[in-house]
């Protein structure tokens, strides 16, 4: 993700080709409490690239794959890289894969509620399980639009949180797809998440934080 009020694509210096640059925009580190923080985030976004959730969290969290077969549909930000998830009762639009980030500590929660920004609200959702993926990260961020007849899902529903896009009317129709709209722009993205973990007021202290917890909980 990466919201209106956080990163985002510097019109100022794009230019021509794949990589382009992306600001960072200062905003105060929301603290919401986590909806159940036992349960996992579906990420769906940015968040399915391992060097963006190093960057931001300084390790990648162990990742399930999964999917919201029904009910959603992963539109395209006008002028961003990222998507906006949204509740969809259009049925051609097929499952939405991603990823369970199971293993989250509370900070390391905080951070991402502080980088996806208030364009996103976390919201329950009740994914499945995609059987026989050996290589989660990879299936994740190389996949495009799947159906959900064409996946081997688990029987039973796990009940995750993931952050929706609240303006569902400012998003574009298009459909966002991993590989063509936010690969290309993998390497000046995962810098921007880099100074926003060092520059985001209040991030170097969760970081420090997430890592006294799980120091706690080995």
């Amino acid at each position: 993700g990466g919201a209106r009020t956080g990163p985002r694509l510097d019109k100022r210096s794009e230019r021509k080709g794949a990589n382009k640059d992306f600001q960072l925009s200062t905003f105060p580190v929301k603290r919401q409490p986590s909806q159940a923080s036992m349960h996992p985030v579906f990420a769906y976004g940015s968040l399915m690239w391992p060097d963006v959730l190093e960057a931001l969290l300084g390790r990648v969290p162990r990742a399930m794959p999964a999917c919201l077969p029904v009910g959603f549909a992963r539109r395209r930000v006008p002028g961003q890289p990222y998507p906006g998830l949204v509740k969809s009762t259009t049925q051609a639009v097929g499952a939405t894969h991603g990823l369970l980030l199971a293993d989250l500590v509370d900070a390391e929660r905080a951070i991402l509620d502080a980088f996806e920004g208030d364009a996103y609200e976390q919201q329950p959702v009740e994914a499945r399980l995609v059987r026989g993926v050996d290589a989660p990260y990879a299936w994740a961020t190389a996949s495009a639009r799947r159906d959900a007849s064409a996946l081997t899902l688990s029987k039973s529903e796990t009940a995750a949180v993931a952050y929706l896009w609240r303006d569902a009317a400012a998003l574009q129709p298009e459909l966002w797809a991993p590989e063509e709209h936010f690969a290309p722009h993998l390497l000046a993205w995962t810098a921007m998440c880099k100074r926003f973990a060092v520059e985001q007021p209040g991030v170097s202290d969760m970081r420090r934080a997430a890592e006294a917890q799980r120091a706690a909980d080995a």
